[in-house]
């Protein structure tokens, strides 16, 4: 008998933590077999609107600069962190 038998692993403790990062700029992670925006661009957009919708404007901001790096291309990310920093000095430091 092996000596894991019995042992409940997760999916995710099979793949290296090097896999597991993901480089951000590939399109898609072979031994995860999904897009990389999925753990990177869009994580970082999605936590940031919700953040700009609590007000938490700072930590908002954070999260759209981290998006537009992964996309530089993408306008939408530069608007929403601009906004969000206009925010947070209008509101004072938050978040």
């Amino acid at each position: 008998m092996s000596p894991d038998a019995g042992k409940h692993r997760s999916p995710v403790d099979a793949v290296s933590p090097q896999s597991r990062a993901c480089n951000h700029r590939k399109r898609k992670n072979p031994r995860l077999g999904m897009n990389a925006k999925i753990t990177w661009e869009w994580a970082y957009h999605v936590r940031g609107m919700a953040r700009l919708q609590l007000g938490e404007f700072d930590a908002a901001a954070q999260d759209f600069a981290t998006a537009e790096a992964s996309s530089p291309g993408t306008i939408a990310y530069r608007a929403k962190r601009i906004l969000a920093q206009a925010r947070s000095r209008v509101t004072g430091a938050r978040g």
